[in-house]
């Protein structure tokens, strides 16, 4: 076997799952019939083109090749090997994300073989390529957006820092490449004291003046840039442009003799004024790009970054300007460069604002297809174009085209941060989002699921259960919805209960949803004694129930509805006033049950178009889509009770249309236009809830406005004016003389 050994044991420090043929073969010579003869024995076998030892066989070669001295030299071939292989760099890292990917995986298994077995002498002779390989290979994960990957072997780089010390130039280098992981993925703050160590070591070992001295400051000047352009306006900000400027001012200074490096430094400084929007950053950059012109050339990426920056600062952001930018971009960089990406985004957003949607769309498309396919999903530039994207799509209403986007933007952040990172957080919060814009529930509801039997989070219930009655599944809301109210606080107990009572009743349990009003009631009774408001209203919500889910009461009839109406006709030709009393009749006349709550709902949806114009006067009839206008409210309400909105839609409108009311309350609304708007608003209350037979008090003056009927809401937009603020009184009369005998007609919206 002395003859193969050398083979297996060099297979005994790599990766068990096998080492490509090639990579065996730098390490040491390989004939191919001797691998036919290792693999008749069982020792190996050939996968494609892997070679996979029998892990059982690993550990003795080892031991053994030690205890002979053998294996350092195999681990110096190995070395070898891997050095000479090479991670792919740069945009080849995604092109070539598989081989890189398997040499990780071989670094990290020779990296293990050392520890386990101790090989003697191998950090004198062999510490400093291993060093390489994994600075090379944080820099291959990070390129291809796989951060976690990436840190934990540059934790192991910044491992040897510390042992090494700051008067060793590899320390440097491994705070720069752990740092570069944190600023591509993002994380400016985490880079930070990394780039301030290894500013420090470098003027202490070098002096200020010093090439590396000069690098690691304009990188934490980059730093301080990249933590000032994610936070808003404010102090903090102001102070890492200051402490960049100050930084790259120093550079400016120190290579006064080089007229290349100077025109680097001072370019930077000019970055640092476009993100200040100082207004000398316009001669200051002008005059650069007449340098650069000079002494790079036209196409030279430093001129081209300028000519970017004056884009950027507005000087020739013209949609004419910035596509010749794009085509020198992708003329001299090539589609998928993040410069490039850089001025796709520019382009884009001068094509928004004049009004060019279409051709931004298909602008930032070809951008994100370029990026992903040549840099990958991961890769920082992919990212940002793709957050563009998705922001386009979302404008645009385009859901379906949105989804796929924030799909691929949680599964990236999954595997470069981890399912409990903060941003993979959002991104799965956004992804949900959409699922519930689009309609797509069952899907929201896996994604749902899934994490909340991953974590057990109880924060997530409350969210699982309405998207479980989102997607008809109210039963599987139940038990949820269930605990919830177990572990609810007093005050808030009481509206969950009613939705889990409402649950009950969807999942086809009535007899559950009246017990669980009637224990309301209950409870705030014993709670709050019998006068209490608030166990008045849970009573009614009772009294409700016990009409929708109670034994049958005798219906209501069209001749005890009459009888109603002609005393209420008196008292509007004798007195001008409909009194809350007198209305609460009319809605009890009218009847219980589902054929009761349609008419109730068509005598006050007929009310409220009776006064719509007055709003349309004023306002206009507004647009079709438009959520927050009347004309949508009695769409909606009358869309719920016809089972074409859901409850959530019609909720949301209205809570639209009454921030918008809100918003718009001043003396200078005339008076009739609000109430009309306030009479379509409440038709959805109507809708949703049928409680205009059980007001709080018998006096409207007394009542909250909130808890106004929309017949009242009308009949004061009708005359201008609530009855106790003198409103036109032949218009009130008018108004209620009309809804009596629209009253009569409601019999007919049920049988």
């Amino acid at each position: 076997m002395d003859e193969v050994e050398p083979v297996l044991e060099v297979l005994s420090l790599l990766s068990p799952d096998g080492v490509p043929l090639d990579l065996l073969g730098a390490a040491v010579p390989v004939p191919p019939e001797e691998l036919d003869r290792l693999a008749a024995a069982g020792s190996l076998r050939t996968d494609g083109d892997l070679v996979v030892l029998d892990p059982a066989l690993a550990p003795g070669l080892r031991r053994r090749a030690q205890d002979s001295g053998r294996l350092l030299p195999k681990a110096g071939a190995v070395m070898r090997a891997l050095l000479s292989a090479g991670f792919p760099e740069g945009p080849a890292a995604w092109a070539e994300r598989e081989r890189g990917e398997r040499l990780v995986s071989q670094v990290e298994a020779l990296e293990a073989s050392v520890r386990e077995t101790g090989i003697w002498g191998f950090d004198q002779e062999h510490g400093d390529d291993l060093f390489r390989l994994r600075r090379a290979g944080v820099a291959f994960l990070s390129g291809i957006g796989e951060y976690r990957r990436a840190l934990a072997l540059g934790e192991r780089l910044l491992a040897q820092y510390e042992r090494w010390g700051p008067d060793d130039a590899r320390a440097v280098e491994a705070l720069g490449a752990v740092a570069a992981v944190h600023e591509a993925a993002g994380r400016w703050a985490a880079a930070l004291p990394l780039r301030e160590r290894a500013l420090a070591d470098l003027e202490w070992r070098c002096g200020p003046a010093d090439p590396g001295s000069l690098t690691a400051r304009d990188d934490l000047a980059g730093t301080l840039l990249g933590m000032a352009a994610i936070v808003g306006q404010n102090s903090a900000r102001e102070q890492r442009l200051d402490g960049a400027e100050a930084l790259l001012r120093r550079n400016v200074k120190l290579t006064r003799g080089d007229e290349a490096a100077n025109l680097r430094a001072r370019r930077r400084v000019a970055e640092v004024a476009v993100e200040a929007m100082d207004q000398n950053a316009r001669k200051l950059i002008k005059r650069l790009i007449a340098e650069a012109q000079r002494i790079f050339g036209p196409d030279d990426r430093e001129t081209l970054s300028l000519r970017r920056l004056a884009e950027e600062y507005g000087q020739n952001g013209t949609v004419a300007a910035l596509e010749q930018a794009l085509a020198e971009h992708e003329r001299v960089l090539g589609p998928a460069d993040p410069a490039t990406l850089a001025v796709h985004h520019q382009l884009a957003f001068r094509l928004s604002q004049a009004d060019r949607a279409e051709e931004a769309t298909a602008l930032l498309e070809r951008g994100y297809a370029d990026s992903r396919a040549a840099l990958g999903p991961g890769h920082p530039a992919t990212v940002s174009a793709r957050k563009d994207l998705d922001y386009r799509y979302f404008i645009d209403k385009r859901l379906d085209d949105v989804i796929p986007l924030r799909e691929e933007e949680y599964a990236h952040r999954v595997r470069a941060f981890g399912p409990d990172d903060g941003d993979t957080r959002v991104a799965w919060r956004d992804l949900v989002q959409a699922y519930r814009f689009a309609d797509r529930y069952p899907e929201a509801v896996a994604v749902v699921e899934r994490e909340y039997a991953r974590t057990g989070d109880p924060d997530l219930r409350s969210g699982l259960a309405e998207l479980y009655v989102l997607a008809g599944r109210p039963a599987d809301a139940v038990p949820l919805m269930e605990a919830l109210v177990g572990e609810a606080s007093a005050g808030h107990r009481v509206e969950l209960a009613d939705e889990l009572a409402e649950l009950y009743a969807s999942a086809g349990r009535p007899a559950d949803a009246l017990a669980r009003y009637a224990r309301t009631a209950e409870d705030l009774a014993a709670e709050l004694g019998g006068r209490d408001g608030r166990v008045k209203a849970a009573k009614r919500r009772y009294q409700a129930a016990l009409e929708r889910f109670g034994p049958p009461t005798a219906p209501r009839t069209e001749a005890e509805l009459a009888a109603v109406l002609d005393r209420a006709v008196t008292e509007v030709r004798e007195g001008g006033e409909l009194t809350l009393p007198t209305r609460l009749a009319i809605a009890d006349a009218l009847g219980t049950g589902t054929a009761g709550r349609l008419r109730r709902f068509a005598l006050a949806e007929a009310a409220a178009r009776k006064v719509l114009p007055l709003w349309t006067q004023v306002y206009g009839p507004g647009e079709p889509d438009e959520v927050a206008t009347p004309q949508n409210m009695l769409r909606v309400a009358r869309g719920y009770l016809d089972g074409t909105v859901l409850r959530l839609e019609a909720a949301l409108a209205a809570s639209a249309f009454n921030a918008r009311l809100d918003m718009g309350n001043d003396d200078e609304d005339p008076r009739d236009a609000t109430a009309a708007g306030l009479a379509a608003l409440r038709t959805v209350r109507d809708a949703l809830a049928d409680d205009e037979r059980t007001p709080e008090t018998v006096d409207e003056e007394r009542q909250d406005p909130a808890d106004w009927t929309t017949a009242f809401w009308a009949a004061n937009a009708y005359s201008n004016g609530d009855p106790w603020e003198q409103p036109d009184p032949e218009r009130r009369r008018e108004f209620w003389l009309w809804y009596l005998e629209e009253a009569s007609r409601a019999w007919s919206a049920a049988p």
